[in-house]
């Protein structure tokens, strides 16, 4: 039975799909023969034996071949399928080509050879831009963390993509999120309010004046960083925040958010600092594809809105993409000070 082609865009298309194959894909030797093997000029799907012998890979590397093999098969860069009869080697398992990844097999390889031109490119969710961002510090003044009050969560819903090259999808999905919590059972207990193309003064205003519960960051991200809007029509890139200065800036106000949704490509990565001030971080753990990213964020917050702990919520959300064969359902990652907090409901 063939495995399933899951892979974020049916066209396979956007940069962050490419870019997430060339980071599966790597450089290691047997992989990359393997790989270069199957998309080279047989057409039919071929066994494990037939595949090393083609690519000169000798007998006593069998179980590297394997490895590399189970490992393509994993993150969808080959097709997996049972023998149908056609190979008559005694091998139960044929492995072979997926269109999609056929048709950018040059970008992929591209890519995992050069880490730097991935590292330029801008995607979806990462912001395809390096080295250290410069923004004022602000003075801390650090309080004790507050609990969530209240007969409703309120819910802060940053959408933001000042590099309208990486085509996110943000706003649409801020559309989908809210329209999922209108939908529910407890929606007239939650309070989501979108703050469009947010600055990082858009975000002090936020924390002081809502005074949200929760603060959903929704665009690029990566480095231990989140790219804010910089209010300047007409000058793509945006503002690059480090998560040392977020720290900061929640040491700073008076009313903590008791957790964070960082729906952005690579913040798992220092993720735990905000801790010291929320109670828990909800960030992905590598790059995270634009639909993938939406799909849990619906079904995260129709799940939240139905009563269901922020435990199971979030591994409803990953059960979610999992489900539509998406690649990313793994990536959402939950961090808490309180485990116990988190297998309880935020909206009751």
């Amino acid at each position: 039975m063939p495995n399933p082609t899951a892979i974020v865009n049916p066209a396979g298309d956007n940069p962050e799909t490419i870019l997430h194959y060339a980071k599966k894909l790597g450089r290691e030797v047997v992989r990359r023969q393997i790989f270069n093997n199957i998309y080279g000029r047989a057409r039919k799907p071929r066994s494990k034996k037939q595949i090393m012998n083609a690519a000169g890979i000798p007998k006593d590397k069998s179980q590297q071949a394997q490895n590399a093999l189970d490992h393509l098969a994993k993150h969808h860069l080959i097709s997996k399928s049972e023998n149908d009869g056609s190979v008559k080697d005694g091998s139960r398992i044929l492995y072979g080509k997926l269109e999609t990844i056929r048709a950018h097999k040059d970008e992929i390889l591209k890519f995992a050879d050069d880490s730097k031109a991935a590292a330029s490119v801008a995607t979806k969710r990462s912001m395809g831009v390096k080295g250290a961002p410069s923004f004022v510090k602000i003075r801390s003044g650090r309080r004790s963390m507050q609990k969530v009050r209240g007969k409703q969560l309120r819910i802060a819903y940053l959408v933001t993509n000042p590099d309208p090259s990486a085509a996110l999808n943000t706003l649409q999905e801020a559309k989908q999120v809210t329209k999922a919590i209108r939908e529910v059972a407890l929606s007239h207990k939650i309070d989501l309010r979108p703050f469009l193309a947010p600055s990082f003064d858009d975000l002090i205003d936020a924390l002081n004046e809502f005074r949200p519960h929760v603060v959903h960051f929704s665009g690029h991200g990566g480095d231990e960083t989140l790219l804010f809007d910089n209010e300047r029509i007409g000058d793509v890139g945006g503002t690059a925040l480090d998560f040392d200065t977020i720290v900061e800036l929640l040491d700073a106000v008076e009313f903590k958010p008791d957790g964070l949704i960082l729906m952005a490509c690579d913040t798992v990565e220092g993720a735990k600092k905000f801790l010291d001030h929320t109670s828990f971080v909800v960030a992905m753990a590598d790059s995270i594809g634009d639909d993938a990213a939406s799909d849990f964020s619906v079904r995260f917050y129709r799940s939240l809105g139905s009563g269901v702990a922020l435990e199971n919520a979030v591994k409803q959300g990953k059960v979610s993409i999992k489900g539509k064969g998406y690649p990313d359902a793994e990536l959402p990652t939950l961090l808490t000070r309180n485990e116990a907090k988190a297998k309880k409901p935020l909206v009751s």
